[in-house]
């Protein structure tokens, strides 16, 4: 019973934020989408904006997601629903569904659930190999759980963080917004920080003797250099196509990505309806030149992007 009654409140603190955060951030509209994604994300809002979910089981329940079986609480967040109704990142969704092919190895760095590793067993029919790499504990086990209900071979879980340095860390827990970076926007939903393993992706594959990659899917909410700079080695060295949820949370931050990226000889672009190419780390930047945060209904700002080697 108190599991359940503090499992209620943990909700109602996160349906209380979502209600100002209902909103499609950095320039996405509902316009910019497919009249049947529109609807879809929508209706999920309001969905949350109603409060509907403090009456709702506080539950995991197994859907069709990608392509794959998959356990959601579709409760938790408007994110959730999004990704049972298969709208959640539509964009990078399909741009994954264009790029990737059987016998592929993919990393999927930040796995959250798992879900868009399913997507990628799902798409090579199982066969290649994915690298499921994700921290948190109580996620890890619904990996585990995700691929189990779909029998899938081809998903490997490893659970540690990705960073630039052999160790240990804090790692900050929230529902969907874990990471090595605290970031007090979000505390609303965090649990209790807990030490975990850092590794680096350099040693990480060289370990393994994975001598090529071909996808990398990154989403390490505010982590994006600690991955890049302990992957710099490979990043230089293959031919990797890299897709990131960049949320990095300053100028400074943004132009050292957009400036490793460049350096490896990628050249970068902003995931959409159309990818858009990003010449300069000014394209990348939250705030102007008076340091004043660019409005999102400008469009400006750059959350999804797709970088690949240049040639």
């Amino acid at each position: 019973m108190r599991d359940a009654i503090q499992g209620r409140y943990r909700r109602l603190r996160t349906l209380m934020a979502y209600r100002y955060f209902l909103r499609f951030y950095y320039g996405e509209r509902l316009i910019d989408h497919p009249t049947t994604v529109a609807v879809k994300l929508l209706m999920s809002r309001l969905l949350f904006v109603s409060h509907m979910p403090l009456v709702m089981p506080d539950k995991h329940f197994l859907t069709t997601c990608y392509g794959s079986r998959m356990y959601v609480n579709l409760f938790t967040s408007p994110i959730t629903m999004d990704r049972a109704l298969g709208v959640y990142e539509y964009w990078m969704a399909r741009l994954f569904t264009d790029l990737v092919r059987e016998g592929m190895t993919i990393l999927d760095i930040g796995a959250h659930k798992g879900s868009y590793s399913l997507l990628f067993a799902s798409l090579m029919h199982d066969t290649g190999r994915v690298l499921a790499f994700e921290p948190d504990p109580a996620n890890s086990v619904w990996i585990r759980k995700n691929i189990e209900a779909n029998n899938y071979q081809c998903i490997e879980l490893r659970q540690f963080a990705l960073s630039d340095s052999e160790g240990t860390a804090t790692f900050y827990a929230a529902d969907g917004l874990g990471s090595l970076m605290s970031n007090p926007s979000v505390r609303v939903v965090h649990k209790e920080p807990l030490p975990v393993q850092t590794r680096t992706l350099d040693n990480v594959l060289n370990e393994e003797g994975i001598r090529g990659v071909d996808l990398m899917k990154i989403d390490v909410e505010g982590a994006d250099l600690l991955v890049l700079r302990g992957a710099e080695r490979t990043l230089r060295s293959m031919n990797v196509r890299l897709l990131m949820d960049v949320d990095v949370h300053s100028n400074a931050e943004r132009k050292e990505l957009f400036d490793l990226l460049q350096s490896c000889g990628y050249e970068i672009y902003r995931i959409g309806r159309e990818l858009q190419p990003i010449t300069k780390p000014s394209q990348l930047y939250l705030f102007d030149e008076d340091d004043k945060p660019i409005r999102m209904s400008t469009q400006q700002i750059v959350r999804d992007i797709y970088a690949t080697k240049a040639g």
